[in-house]
């Protein structure tokens, strides 16, 4: 079972591109990787350009075995259509936001990461707005700073009680 997500990018047309990653969709896996390594429209359309993944990892890389454990392909995305010869896993276009977003709760992801005017946001599927990943430590930090009942205030503004 893997962490599913959707990376996808805005258009300029208003329609939302897509493909779904199968594993490690979690913010601390992902976030890292495409701030870093996908934060141009260049590098962005080279990764929707895969399509579905299996995994995303720092590098593009090129046609592998799927099933390769080779650490030449530890840092290459494993794509589901070149690397495994699957069909019908390029990226899909939506019409508008809220047809991408219902379309990645269909598909049980848990998370959706957006690139948009330059810069990468992300949401649970069950959130109501897009966020910016956060690194636990330095939220531990800012919340060192409350009282116990400060805290409780705090963590019910957010609603994270």
């Amino acid at each position: 079972m893997g962490t599913r997500s959707w990376i996808g990018r805005a258009m300029p047309d208003g329609t939302f591109e897509a493909i779904f990653c199968h594993f490690d969709g979690y913010p601390d896996h992902h976030w890292p990787i495409l701030t870093k390594h996908y934060a141009t429209e260049t590098q962005v359309a080279a990764l929707m350009n895969l399509g579905d993944l299996s995994f995303l990892h720092e590098e593009i890389g090129e046609k592998h075995d799927f099933c390769s454990r080779s650490p030449r392909h530890e840092k290459w995305c494993k794509a589901y259509g070149r690397d495994r010869g699957a069909t019908g896993t390029g990226r899909v276009v939506h019409g508008d936001e809220a047809i991408f977003l219902t379309k990645c709760e269909d598909r049980d992801a848990e998370y959706v990461y957006l690139f948009r005017n330059g810069e990468w946001a992300y949401r649970s599927t069950a959130a109501i707005s897009w966020g910016r990943y956060r690194d636990p430590s330095e939220v531990a930090r800012e919340l060192a700073a409350f009282t116990d009942d400060e805290l409780l205030i705090e963590a019910e503004r957010r609603r994270i009680v």
